[in-house]
């Protein structure tokens, strides 16, 4: 519901104007966040101050001053009923004209106010980011753990209240349980929707897809604007999204290291140039360019922990009998015969 019906259902309150229908419905408004409690007792507060003209103390508490208010304005409009046995002085009648427009007053400061507040909220967002080569943990509002890669940005309401977020770049997630608040990722035009569960997304702006490695539980990778097609990956599946056709696919199995930025592991288990290749560039963020195909497919097996480049190439060149060259900055080109 837009502001403008609060505010004129506050000015109404405090004025003594409000149908109970219309009270029930402030209440439950008031009681949705403590932004909108805080908010309304400051003009609860607004409306103490102003009666104090008519020297009619009120009680400073704003957990009382609901009912005192409540009370005070039904006293104020039985006042105003025609009594046989007392005259009303002209002297009343302006007090209630003065409490009158000190409520019109009020109403525009509750749009002033009021406005002001959506407006600070609407930009109370918390913004991470990482630099080249730089790896942060992060823990969200709710409990939920992030680990946000290198060239990486995260973006959230502060409060987080609806578990929403936007990713750019790479983050590993080991999601808090929450059964009636689903845990989402904007990713571009990719979402990625869980319950409680840890898992990989990898989602660089200059890459053709967005990816998901499930470790625990399960997740479901859509399209943002048709989140009826999706796909299903449990523990160990990998799911991605291709921007340029905007399909969803099952990849076969998991890549193996998924998680080797998060956890500084290397695994190749009979694993072809191509692929490792292509972890090299991830891991390291390198260029690598593999000759020809028939080099791709050679295969190698060896598992490291907090490799440097320099030292996986040296093995991989000795142990496949390669030939490296650094074309450019940050480009590697691997060269050799091939698998005999």
């Amino acid at each position: 519901m837009e502001a403008t019906r609060y505010e004129a259902l506050i000015a109404a309150y405090l004025s003594g104007n409000l149908t109970a229908v219309e009270k029930a419905e402030l209440m439950r408004w008031v009681a949705e966040s403590e932004p909108n409690r805080k908010f309304f007792e400051q003009m609860v507060d607004l409306w103490g101050a102003a009666a104090e003209d008519d020297h009619q103390p009120w009680p400073t508490p704003t957990e009382v001053a609901w009912h005192q208010l409540e009370k005070k304005l039904f006293v104020e409009a039985e006042s105003l009923q025609p009594s046989p046995a007392k005259l009303r002085h002209l002297g009343d009648r302006s007090v209630w004209i003065r409490r009158l427009a000190v409520a019109a007053s009020l109403a525009l400061l509750l749009v002033a106010g009021w406005r002001w507040q959506q407006a600070a909220q609407a930009n109370d967002w918390t913004t991470v980011a990482t630099a080249a080569n730089e790896r942060k943990p992060i823990s969200l509002p709710d409990g939920t753990q992030v680990w946000l890669n290198a060239e990486s940005k995260l973006r959230y309401k502060s409060d987080f209240a609806e578990r929403t977020l936007e990713l750019s770049g790479e983050a590993f997630f080991d999601v808090a349980t929450d059964s009636l608040r689903p845990f989402q990722v904007i990713s571009g035009d990719a979402l990625t929707t869980v319950l409680g569960t840890s898992f990989n997304l990898r989602a660089y702006p200059g890459e053709e897809k967005v990816e998901v490695v499930v470790q625990e539980g399960k997740v479901a990778l859509a399209q943002r604007l048709t989140p009826t097609k999706r796909v299903e990956l449990g523990a160990g599946e990998a799911g991605q999204y291709d921007k340029a056709s905007q399909q969803l696919q099952l990849a076969s199995q998991a890549q193996g290291n998924s998680l080797a930025w998060k956890e500084r592991k290397l695994d190749f288990e009979d694993a072809p140039l191509s692929e490792i290749a292509q972890v090299i560039e991830r891991y390291y963020a390198v260029k690598v360019i593999v000759d020809n195909t028939q080099l791709g497919a050679c295969r190698f097996t060896g598992q490291y922990e907090n490799i440097s480049l320099e030292d996986l190439l040296a093995i991989l060149s000795t142990s496949m009998d390669l030939q490296l060259d650094e074309a450019e900055s940050g480009q590697i080109r691997i060269s050799g015969k091939g698998c005999q």
